[in-house]
């Protein structure tokens, strides 16, 4: 039987990547945090970009989209900590624009090109905790999705801010109550899941 590693508590910093895992399916940062569980990725889990080719997509991107990446910086793995809201990550990329905005940006391999509530979500977290390390306001994030590079301009609202903190909320309640979350993933979602075999009651 598996058996805690130890105690959570609210001091304790969330990875931002166990947000969007947390929408995916609530057992998921539980399994990670609580038991200590890695298992290895499947080969259909989102893989990520190397440097060179988030390069060449932002590249290919910048006289084909309103977006104009030329005007500024591009830096790639941004490490973020926010003290307030007791969460940390790397974020795909930073882009510093020289009017002075801070946007965040995130690849994600998707085969569909589409925009999922779980990646707003990590990546408005990301914006938060730029906000924090460069003492900004942050109003605008970017998925860039498919190896084709779709940009999606996504704002930073209040409502995104709020959900962010509900979810890490969520996750924290769980983990101090040392209780296995309800799982509300689909029997789809299920077979996708490298976590699959340590659910005792999924199928």
């Amino acid at each position: 039987m598996l058996k805690p590693t130890d105690i959570f508590s609210f001091e304790d910093s969330i990875p931002i990547s166990l947000i969007r895992q947390y929408c995916f399916c609530p057992r998921i940062p539980f399994f990670y945090l609580v038991y200590g569980i890695s298992p290895e990725l499947k080969p259909w889990v989102e893989e990520g970009l190397s440097f060179h080719e988030r390069m060449s997509v932002l590249q290919r991107r910048r006289n084909l989209s309103s977006v104009r990446f030329d005007e500024g910086r591009f830096v790639p793995h941004v490490d973020v900590k926010s003290e307030l809201l007791k969460f940390h990550g790397r974020v795909d990329g930073v882009f510093f624009f020289n009017s002075g905005d801070i946007c965040p940006i995130e690849f994600k391999l998707a085969e569909k090109e589409e925009i999922r509530r779980a990646h707003v979500l990590q990546l408005s977290a990301y914006a938060l905790a730029l906000e924090e390390k460069y003492c900004k306001s942050i109003q605008q994030g970017f998925l860039v999705l498919g190896k084709k590079g779709k940009v999606f301009g996504i704002r930073i609202d209040e409502q995104k801010r709020e959900d962010v903190k509900k979810c890490l909320e969520y996750i924290k309640a769980s983990l101090v109550a040392g209780l296995l979350p309800e799982s509300s993933a689909s029997e789809r979602q299920c077979c996708q899941c490298e976590y699959l075999n340590f659910c005792a009651d999924r199928f």
